[in-house]
């Protein structure tokens, strides 16, 4: 029994190891095989005949340094290369078939290929052949084809090479076949260091499709993950997650295509962006559409943002239709400024794009509006029109409040258009405070013809305005207050402007002198002003005025008044108190040049003049007021009783301590009237009918030096009446002298 046993467990092992030896038996034939195979004339014939193959099916030069077998379903190609415009090179190639096929292998009547390893793949693209295969597209689509695409730099490349034809051929020839890659790179060569796209993953051919399985490609700094059928019409599916947009903007610098736009019209792009992308159609006629997640994104575009545009958080949307273009729909946020953006980017870029905009900061969001002296936030609404390299925005901006012209407003709202050359507005509604403003016109931003950057016209129109608001946003220097309405007119260049219009100017001030009322036509430039013709009010008179000069230099106005009253004349009420009454005048106002005052020249006509303590009916004469000077030739005043004064001289110093140098004749007034007139009391007289007298007056109002001759027909000195007196008297240091004293 235990022999028995012993053996029947003996003999499973013995067929196992009679099995292991025929494994081993065949594993040296086979390997032997191989070695006598690789050994003999089959490899270089393998190897002649894949590159006929291979030649043939790609239609350019290919060489294979080595071919061997490596069992019995797999034969190991290395040093793989072609010529041609794209240069190709595969470290090793291990292509798999079926031991059944193992006969036709060993015939090399054809390669028979189930599975291919790829291992060491290298393509050196020039780029011109890139942009070319972009070109060959739009060529398609308008009709335009021919046998060889016209890189940048006018050079040809080889229709046979054009990426399409290449996969077709691949796709005809290699039904059934699984690719599966490793380490492979692709070279774009051309300006500057070239790029380098580094792919993995597996494709298979079946059924005339080339099918991707999660190819990888690690491009300009990004990850592009593709699956779907590339051939030979697409459906494909791609994912993109580029951490840094910057670096693939900056890299692409220069080499046209869509960069190119982007490099021309100023826009340049960082942080990250995720994409995903779906193809499908034909390669002819293709459709495709996608997501662009921007999540931390900044964006800015030269003469557009003041500054990078910060995307927290935003979402673009796209599809594209052959002939149609691409449609877009955008969302984007940044704290409170919200954006979208719906519509269509046509063939060569044309742009017609539904835009709205809330909260945007100005001037930094809208770097155009930066040199109108722009801040605040406002709402758009409107279109995005013309091309990508000549963009348009069109449409209505309102603002709630903010500066414009460096002048506060509490609202705004207007139709506005913004291109590179210019920012051009109508129907545009200022309000500031209870003021408002209507304007329209255009401001250069660009040089265009004889335009130079800066240049405006501007129309404004305001019935309920304020003349310092208005003069302030145009930076001319006029000191003036006052109510404002009519309309205006400005041209030209920055520091140039020139202005005109009709204007009324109600409960003002200008130059420190009030008024109530002034309209009239005016011209205003660099260094010189012009009024047309100008009427006003002041405090119930009528005021008339012409001329021009330089605002900041020289400048003359001829000048009628009547029934002004002087008290409202600033300069008299400050420095003369005293004075009062309604006055005319017939002259000139003026100023010799910077830093002067004006001056008044001219001939005067009062009425109700009061001077002190004495009235008169009227005057007349020649006056000449400067700043620190009057001057009369032949003032003639008229007192109610029917004495005459007739003055002639000047008062000096009429800012400080005035000094006076006047001679005033009398005629048909009475003593006591002469004598108060000059502030003399003199004991010895008595008051009794009329005088003529002569006073000359010199000193300073509070220590005058007075000289006056009477003649009188009838007075009491010192109690007796008398006729025919003559009296001549000196006031000086405040005491009274009777220098003669002379009786008929």
């Amino acid at each position: 029994m235990g022999r028995a046993a012993t053996e029947r467990k003996s003999r499973p092992a013995r067929r196992m190891a009679a099995a292991g030896l025929v494994v081993v038996l065949l594993l040296a034939a086979v390997a032997g095989a191989i070695w006598i195979v690789n050994r003999g004339p089959l490899p270089a014939r393998w190897r002649a005949a894949i590159e006929r193959e291979l030649s043939a099916r790609l239609g350019v030069p290919v060489t294979v340094e080595d071919v061997r077998l490596l069992g019995p379903s797999r034969l190991a190609l290395t040093g793989i290369r072609s010529g041609g415009a794209v240069q190709v090179s595969v470290a090793q190639a291990v292509l798999g078939f079926s031991w059944r096929d193992l006969g036709k292998v060993m015939g090399t009547s054809s390669l028979p290929v189930r599975w291919v390893m790829i291992d060491g793949l290298e393509f050196s693209v020039p780029e011109s052949w890139v942009l070319a295969t972009g070109l060959a597209a739009s060529q398609r689509e308008s009709g335009k084809e021919d046998g060889g695409q016209k890189a940048a730099g006018g050079d040809t490349v080889d229709r046979a090479w054009a990426w399409e034809t290449v996969l077709s051929r691949i796709a005809q020839e290699a039904e059934g076949v699984s690719v599966s890659l490793a380490g492979a790179r692709i070279w774009i060569t051309g300006k500057g260091e070239p790029e380098v796209v580094e792919v993995a993953g597996r494709a298979t051919v079946s059924d005339g499709q080339l099918v991707l399985h999660g190819m990888n490609a690690k491009v300009l700094g990004g990850l592009v993950t593709v699956r779907g059928a590339l051939l030979p019409n697409p459906e494909l599916y791609a994912a993109v997650d580029v951490p840094d947009a910057a670096v693939l903007s900056d890299r692409l610098a220069g080499r046209g295509g869509i960069v190119s736009v982007a490099e021309t019209a100023g826009v340049h792009t960082s942080g990250p962006v995720q994409a995903e992308v779906w193809v499908e159609g034909t390669w002819q006629q293709p459709r495709a559409w996608g997501t662009v997640q921007l999540s931390g994104t900044r964006w800015s575009a030269a003469g557009v943002s003041e500054r990078p545009y910060a995307i927290d958080d935003g979402l673009l949307r796209w599809s594209y239709r052959p002939g149609a273009g691409v449609e877009v729909s955008l969302q984007a946020s940044r704290e409170a400024t919200k954006l979208e953006v719906e519509g269509a980017i046509g063939p060569g870029g044309r742009l017609n794009l539904a835009v709205r905009a809330v909260e945007l900061e100005l001037p930094e969001d809208v770097a155009a509006l930066a040199r109108l002296g722009v801040d605040g936030r406002a709402d758009f609404l409107g279109q995005l029109v013309g091309t990508a390299q000549e963009p348009v925005l069109a449409g209505e901006l309102i603002s709630g409040g903010g500066r414009l012209f460096g002048q506060p407003y509490t609202s705004l709202s207007a139709t506005v258009r913004l291109s590179r050359q210019e920012f051009a507005f109508e129907r545009a509604r200022i309000a500031q405070g209870l003021s408002e403003y209507h304007l329209e016109g255009r401001i250069a931003l660009a040089t265009a013809g004889d335009r130079p950057p800066g240049d405006l016209h501007v129309v404004v129109r305001t019935d309920r305005g304020r003349a310092e608001a208005l003069l302030a946003a145009i930076g001319w220097q006029i000191p003036a207050q006052a109510d404002l309405s009519g309309t205006l007119v400005f041209d030209g260049a920055p520091g140039s402007v020139t202005g005109h219009g009709d204007v009324v100017l109600t409960q003002g001030l200008a130059f420190g002198q009030p008024f109530d009322r002034v309209e009239g036509r005016f011209t205003y430039g660099p260094g010189w002003f012009e009024v047309a013709e100008a009427t006003g009010r002041v405090r119930g008179g009528d005021v008339q005025a012409r001329g021009g000069g330089d605002p900041q230099g020289p400048w003359e106005l001829e000048v009628s008044a009547r029934d002004v009253p002087l008290q409202a004349v600033r300069w008299v009420r400050d420095r003369l108190p005293m004075v009062s009454g309604l006055v005319g005048f017939e002259g000139t106002v003026s100023r010799p040049g910077a830093g002067f005052s004006p001056a008044a020249a001219g001939t005067v006509a009062a009425r109700h003049l009061i001077i002190g303590t004495m009235d008169f009916t009227e005057a007349s004469g020649e006056l000449r007021i400067e700043p620190d000077r009057w001057q009369t030739g032949e003032l003639t005043l008229r007192r109610p009783g029917g004495g005459t004064y007739v003055a002639q001289g000047e008062v000096r110093r009429v800012l400080s301590v005035p000094e006076l140098d006047l001679s005033v004749a009398v005629s048909g007034e009475s003593l006591t009237d002469v004598l108060a007139l000059t502030g003399l009391r003199v004991p010895i007289l008595a008051p009794s009918g009329r005088v003529a007298a002569g006073v000359q007056i010199t000193g300073t109002f509070a220590n005058p030096d007075a000289r006056i001759r009477m003649d009188a027909r009838e007075v009491h000195v010192i109690g007796r009446r008398t006729t025919g007196v003559s009296l001549e008297m000196r006031l000086k240091d405040g005491r009274i002298e009777i220098e003669e004293l002379a009786r008929g």
